[in-house]
């Protein structure tokens, strides 16, 4: 059974997201994202992907639905069947999403650099490090502010097996 990795953004996770631990049964609506700004650690390949129809986001765009397996996402309609796995709740999925349901293999914390541009802080590509914790966190040290090097938890990796 193949194992993927999914993202899971810190803010989306502490607003709505619910506990879990190794070993767990979880469930996620994901989007396929770009790799360009994300570790290789977390692009994926999904062969023998097929089309399963579309969704409209947010937005009122459409984007392809892709299934490998049991793993459904959504993609840009490229169809381009590669990229970072993401889990959206907020954001351009609808609520009609279908959801993608797995083990929790493993849970890593994603530490992420930061850089100052102006009145922001951005991340700095590629420069995400995973510590593995065997339960999802009650909350996340998302603030660089005040620290040096300017470090902060964007959130978690997530290995999900799936049929």
């Amino acid at each position: 059974m193949p194992i993927y990795p999914v993202l899971i953004d810190a803010w989306q996770f502490e607003c709505c997201g619910e506990p879990f631990a190794v070993g767990d049964t979880v469930s996620f609506p994901l989007e396929l994202l770009p790799p360009d700004r994300f570790s290789r650690e977390l692009h994926v390949e999904l062969r023998n992907a097929a089309p399963a129809g579309a969704v409209r986001d947010e937005q009122g765009s459409s984007r392809q639905l892709l299934r490998a397996g049991t793993l459904i996402t959504a993609a840009p309609e490229s169809g381009r069947a590669a990229g970072v796995l993401h889990e959206d709740r907020h954001g351009k999925l609808p609520d009609s999403m279908p959801r993608t349901t797995g083990v929790a293999e493993r849970i890593s914390v994603g530490r992420v650099l930061y850089r100052q541009e102006g009145e922001e802080w951005v991340p700095v590509p590629g420069s995400m490090i995973l510590a593995p914790v065997e339960r999802t966190p009650e909350g996340f040290d998302t603030s660089p502010e005040g620290k040096e090097p300017p470090w902060g938890e964007a959130g978690m990796v997530v290995h999900l097996r799936v049929d």
